[in-house]
């Protein structure tokens, strides 16, 4: 073995093949056998390596280091699977219509006519994925028949929209929006009166990724979806109509096929489908670029870069000797089963009466009487919540709809037994008994005094913080995020502690929150977790966001949990599903 070795292993999760277009090494050599492969299929993993190779007279390797890169094209060798937007909001797909469009490279708008007959529209950006509030209403004062009516939308810019409908007097209706106001304020308005169609027929929908190429969609007969081109070079396809995805099928008879292209090399389209939620598949020409750096000083490096529709970000990477696992995939939601808050979690707030539920004796305190409290119900049983949610989710059933009333109620006393084990800490007072039967020495409170500390680096810049992978930034990103998809993966909530204090005293631990990731979404880098938070009852949309990219600088994350401060850290808190003990409801 060399003195310094990078070994990069890529997991490509998708439906793409991944052709080698460039590799190179800026700085030592590819480690024998271990070359970037030619291309990668499908669902395969890659391997390869590079290492050191510069001998220094007298020291002889051990001072120069390896640096490189590889970019490979991901070239789709068909059509991506469908996925749901926004499951939790269903459509009738005999009788509605849901149409697109881009605004710029980086931003779509759907808009369906809802049951109430007024618009309906959502959203995706590249910067957060789709619109965390779902669904909303433009016009509500104005309806329409969704059982007949499509509504159509273009953008003329990047700063205007306007949407078509065929009235009820089957003249053209139209309205706006604008970046510097908003929906037009007059609402919708008849374009040539005079002239009129046929409100309830339907039309094949056309996209025109450039100004020299078109592509049509139809549902054939077969209820598959069916396309072809025009190009201003060869005209029309030669190969004539062919079939994407035949192997899902929809209801000619009833459902619309829309397209839209946000790039020239980018294609979506959008189907209501038998379930009535909005599925979805694109088609486009995309890259990937992984670099690398581990120099003789002892720093690593890297910097990764993918095209819009896929996600992209690794785990490991730290040490002479090191390993880098990058991991390739959709940028499709995932979630943890059907796990959803309004459903899943407990209906009542995070709120309780003052109550001393356990005390904690943390070095260098273990002196100070019983410990420190905080375990005080009314600054909030989070991680009891949390823990006991998941335990419900696991036995398949359905947590307790009626608010417990308090000590001596046994949801209450569950949740407060689970809340030891959130603390999961060898420190707690001896007389708080463990219902699971031992606690992991690695404790989550722990984690939380570590991270607290306010003179722990938030990033890992070793010329401003001194460390090397090791401030908060590389554990979200590179530690942290890894755990939680793999948890999400195997189709399990994962409960998240979340670091919004920095003190150095043990009575602060409280303001700290607890909470339960049950889904994800990767678009290139930027991360959104979708989270259970016992704050917050009933609400599927609670988000916390953050751009993975860049560890050297301070990540901030964007959410709306509701508990105070900012989030500086997060990290996947050690559980244990709750055996059945007396008094437990499960």
């Amino acid at each position: 073995m060399s003195a310094r070795s990078t070994k990069v292993t890529l997991q490509n999760k998708t439906s793409c093949t991944l052709a080698l277009m460039d590799s190179g090494l800026d700085h030592g050599v590819w480690s024998d056998g271990l070359n970037p492969p030619a291309a990668v299929a499908a669902g395969a993993t890659a391997v390869w390596q590079s290492e050191s190779g510069g001998d220094i007279p007298i020291i002889g390797n051990v001072g120069t280091g390896t640096e490189g890169h590889v970019k490979f094209s991901i070239v789709p060798s068909a059509w991506q699977p469908w996925f749901q937007i926004h499951p939790e909001t269903v459509f009738d797909h005999a009788a509605q219509t849901v149409t697109a469009v881009a605004r710029t490279p980086d931003h779509m708008d759907l808009f369906v006519i809802g049951f109430d007959n007024a618009i309906w529209s959502t959203w995706w950006d590249a910067q957060g994925g789709w619109n965390p509030g779902g669904w909303y209403q433009i016009h509500p004062e104005t309806v329409f028949d969704h059982a007949a009516q499509t509504v159509t939308a273009v953008a003329r810019t990047p700063d205007h929209m306007d949407l078509f409908v065929i009235g009820f007097d089957n003249a053209i209706w139209s309205t706006w929006w604008d970046a510097q106001g908003g929906w037009n304020p007059g609402g919708w308005y008849q374009i040539h009166p005079e002239t009129v169609f046929d409100h309830a027929a339907q039309t094949v929908t056309a996209v025109a990724r450039t100004p020299d190429h078109m592509d049509l969609f139809v549902i054939g007969f077969d209820n598959a979806i069916w396309s072809t081109w025009w190009d201003a070079q060869g005209g029309w396809n030669p190969g004539g109509w062919y079939q994407i995805h035949p192997e899902t099928v929809f209801d000619h008879a009833a459902q619309t096929v829309t397209a839209v292209a946000r790039t020239p090399d980018h294609m979506d389209l959008f189907v209501i489908g038998f379930d009535n939620a909005i599925w979805s598949t694109w088609w486009g020409v995309q890259d990937l670029y992984i670099y690398w750096d581990n120099p003789f000083v002892g720093l690593n490096r890297y910097h990764q870069s993918v095209a819009p529709g896929f996600g992209i970000s690794f785990s490991g990477g730290k040490g002479n000797n090191t390993e880098a696992t990058y991991t390739l995939q959709l940028d499709a939601p995932v979630f943890a089963s059907d796990f959803r808050p309004s459903r899943n979690g407990f209906p009542f707030s995070n709120a309780w009466p003052s109550e001393t539920t356990t005390y904690i004796k943390l070095p260098p305190f273990t002196w100070w009487g019983n410990g420190i409290a905080v375990g005080d119900a009314s600054k909030g049983l989070c991680g009891g919540m949390v823990f006991a949610v998941r335990d419900y989710f696991d036995a398949r059933k359905k947590p307790p709809q009626d608010r417990p009333s308090g000590p001596g109620d046994p949801v209450f006393d569950y949740i407060v037994r689970r809340l030891f084990d959130s603390f999961n800490s060898p420190f707690l007072g001896s007389c708080d008994p463990n219902p699971c039967g031992g606690y992991n020495m690695l404790a989550n409170v722990v984690d939380f005094q570590s991270q607290m500390d306010p003179i722990y680096p938030d990033s890992d810049n070793y010329l401003t913080d001194g460390v090397i992978g090791d401030g908060r930034a590389w554990i979200m990103a590179h530690e942290a995020w890894p755990s939680i998809q793999e948890s999400i993966d195997a189709g399990n909530p994962c409960p998240l502690g979340l670091v919004m204090v920095k003190s150095l005293l043990p009575t602060d631990l409280g303001g700290n929150h607890q909470v339960l990731v049950y889904g994800y979404q990767l678009i290139q880098q930027r991360l959104t977790l979708y989270i259970y938070d016992p704050n917050s009852p009933r609400v599927d949309h609670v988000t916390a966001s953050l751009d993975l990219s860049d560890t050297g600088e301070p990540i901030s994350v964007q959410h709306n949990v509701n508990a105070a401060g900012p989030i500086y850290s997060f990290f996947p808190l050690r559980y244990e599903r709750m055996q059945s003990v007396g008094g437990s409801p499960l």
